[in-house]
């Protein structure tokens, strides 16, 4: 298969608060804040460790001791987000990081 790798991503326009609310909606609850770098540089951060544990503690498929999911080893917490909630999640975290 050919890819252009000139060509740029699209440009996503949504505010941070906008990427914050779509994030919601799409893990089905309220991603945490990283109080501390949000309250420092006014933008959202998001505190991806607890994140993580709190994806941990909904899916019990989901080992972040182990990155394990299902029958699959190795798992990162990146790849469990696409696997499970698919690639606007994951760039939706990359952009409140």
């Amino acid at each position: 298969m050919y890819m252009n790798i000139l060509t740029p991503k699209k440009k996503n326009n949504m505010t941070d608060k906008e990427k914050w609310k779509r994030l919601h909606d799409i893990i089905g609850f309220t991603p945490p804040l990283d109080g501390l770098i949000s309250a420092a540089s006014d933008k959202i951060s998001l505190d991806v460790v607890k994140l993580d544990t709190l994806l941990g503690n909904r899916d019990k498929d989901y080992d972040t001791v182990k990155c394990t999911y299902k029958d699959r080893t190795g798992i990162s917490p990146k790849d469990y987000i696409q696997l499970k909630f698919g690639d606007e999640a994951v760039q939706l975290i990359i952009d409140l990081i």
